[in-house]
């Protein structure tokens, strides 16, 4: 005889509203929309499940999660596990089931998920079981609520693991970072699986709860927008310029027609048929349109945006600004830099400093608005600039440049042979011999260079004019041995293309940028710093540790939905294409 069934909640006790079920049938025009209504109707709500009896539904529950860990992945197999410890903390219960159809909350959880390529993601990584499969069980404890036990425990198991992965990889990524390259030491915020559970069985509304789960920054959500109007995006795609010689100001140019489009100075049915008529050679009376002022000054900003020289002049870099890639393009390097906000720390700090390696830029940032940008110089391809996140500790005015032994041993090691001194004087560097811990000075022309071992021997370059990182750095120390600086080669910075570093980052306004982040220090500002520069060592200690994030995105967003790409001068985003396969 079947015992009698009871009620166990895995959440607030409350009642279903089982209208959410209609609701959400009704709404299919609009995903977004669906899942919102859905959680509408689940406010204040939860679910129940009958069980009977607890133990055989437990053991259900135990088996399914066996099962689930039969040929899973290494990631699937650690949130099972967690998984496993939820189930086991609230009975065993089934969550998503009520008898053998998905609740309302798994309903609106289930469409909310559809929209994964909303969120950058791929929907076929995370399948949710549509029905529980029917078993003709001749057993009462099998035929409970209306489907086989088994296969209720299977189905919530599956929908379980679905889930977890997708909050998970919609909150820290698909990809470990070091996976791209080892220099990338980020460490992405994951979510404890006991949280997912929590908010998505207790929310009000399934749209906050996984909106919650995603990156909080400005520019992740400026470019989940851009995705968006990308995917909605209807009819041809936008004229391409073609290649040629340089456009400068004030040219009469065939590619004027096109260029003028591209920027939506008239609309395309106004300029198509001349610019046709160009492009297919026909003169018929056509006047060759001009590059004028304006198309000039809209050129400009772009340049300048996208960290070019912002002479108006177009040429192939210029071009390629322009032209962006194709809608296919475009969709794919929005989903890699949304990929990498996942990886980036969730709270960058109230004030922080932030360079963008490809786009060869730092800013400092207070409170979501840049206080002071700057250009820089970083790693050229050979010495990458690693990508992580540190606290700025302190500055040093007049440094010394300690040569690392790569350095040393790869490139000065032949020159110290041919003239020892020479070589040293001329370059304003020192010569110290390690032992037992210590270092001492010694004459150059004393050590035999042929047999040195560069691991005994350390050279550096005393303060000065011709001092490798000019008259200050910036310390946050970590295991890259990186930081910002000075230079005295001041004429890379007005070159496009800025990769000319061993991996620290060369800043082209030091000074400017120390007054900026010293701004709120009670025992230092700007004034006195640059009054320093020129006399001996000065180290300058932060009363205030400030947030530094070395980070790589080829794609930024801004408020009016515009887009600004970067060389990918690292080769990171081929990698992450073939890896995501994109």
């Amino acid at each position: 005889m079947r015992r009698a069934s009871r009620v166990v909640q895995f959440g607030l006790s409350v009642t279903v509203l089982v209208a959410a079920s209609a609701s959400v049938a009704r709404a299919q025009d609009n995903p977004i929309k669906t899942a919102a209504l859905a959680g509408d109707q689940l406010r204040g709500s939860t679910f129940h499940n009958a069980i009977e009896p607890p133990s055989a539904l437990s053991q259900a529950v135990t088996q399914a999660l066996a099962a689930a860990r039969t040929g899973a992945t290494k990631d699937d197999r650690a949130f099972l596990k967690e998984i496993a410890t939820v189930y086991g903390a609230h009975g065993n219960t089934l969550v998503w089931l009520n008898g053998d159809q998905k609740n309302p909350r798994a309903q609106a959880i289930a469409v909310r998920m559809a929209s994964a390529v909303r969120d950058g993601l791929d929907r076929n990584d995370y399948p949710l079981p549509e029905r529980v499969a029917v078993s003709f069980v001749p057993s009462d404890t099998n035929e409970i609520g209306g489907g086989n036990l088994n296969s209720r425990a299977e189905f919530d198991v599956a929908f379980s693991l679905s889930v977890v992965r997708y909050v998970t990889h919609l909150a820290s990524g698909r990809l470990r970072p070091a996976s791209i390259s080892r220099i990338i030491t980020q460490t992405p915020e994951r979510p404890e699986v006991s949280d997912i559970f929590q908010r998505l069985t207790t929310a009000q509304d399934i749209e906050t709860a996984f909106s919650s789960f995603q990156p909080p920054h400005k520019q992740y959500a400026l470019l989940k927008g851009a995705l968006a109007k990308m995917l909605d995006a209807t009819g041809p795609q936008k004229v391409r310029i073609p290649a040629g010689p340089l456009l400068r100001p004030g040219a009469a140019n065939w590619r004027v027609a096109l260029l003028r489009q591209r920027l939506g100075f008239v609309s395309r049915s106004q300029s198509s048929d001349p610019g046709l008529n160009a492009l297919r050679g026909s003169t018929g009376g056509f006047t060759r349109p001009v590059y004028d002022d304006d198309i000039a000054d809209a050129v400009r900003r772009i340049q300048a945006t996208a960290g070019l020289v912002a002479d108006g002049i177009i040429g192939p870099k210029t071009l390629a600004v322009l032209n962006g890639g194709t809608r296919s393009e475009t969709i794919s390097a929005i989903r890699l830099n949304m990929e990498r906000w996942r990886w980036m720390p969730r709270d960058l700090g109230s004030f922080h400093i932030r360079v963008n390696i490809p786009e060869f830029h730092l800013r400092v940032i207070h409170n979501g608005r840049p206080v002071h940008e700057t250009r820089v110089v970083v790693g050229k391809t050979t010495n990458k600039t690693p990508v992580f996140s540190d606290e700025m500790e302190h500055m040093i005015v007049n440094p010394y440049w300690n040569v690392p032994v790569s350095i040393l041993r790869n490139e000065m090691l032949p020159a110290l042979r041919r003239n020892p001194r020479g070589y040293v004087a001329k370059r304003g560097y020192e010569v110290l011999a390690i032992s037992g811990g210590r270092a001492r000075k010694v004459d150059p022309g004393s050590v035999n260079w042929s047999r040195a071992s560069a691991s005994r021997y350390r050279i550096r370059q005393r303060p000065g004019d011709r001092n490798a990182l000019g008259r200050i750095k910036f310390i946050f120390p970590n295991k890259h041995s990186v930081y910002l600086h000075d230079t005295p080669s001041k004429s890379l910075f007005s070159r496009d293309s800025r990769a000319f570093s061993h991996g620290c980052v060369r800043v082209q306004n030091p000074f400017d940028l120390a007054e900026a982040l010293l701004v709120s220090e009670p025992k230092w500002n700007g004034a006195q710093v640059r009054k320093m520069a020129g006399g001996k060592q000065r180290r300058i200690k932060l009363d205030e540790k400030i947030p530094v994030h070395l980070s790589y995105f080829t794609l930024t967003a801004d408020d009016r939905g515009g887009l600004s790409t970067f060389p990918d001068i690292y080769g990171y985003d081929a990698r992450m294409r073939k890896a995501l396969g994109l």
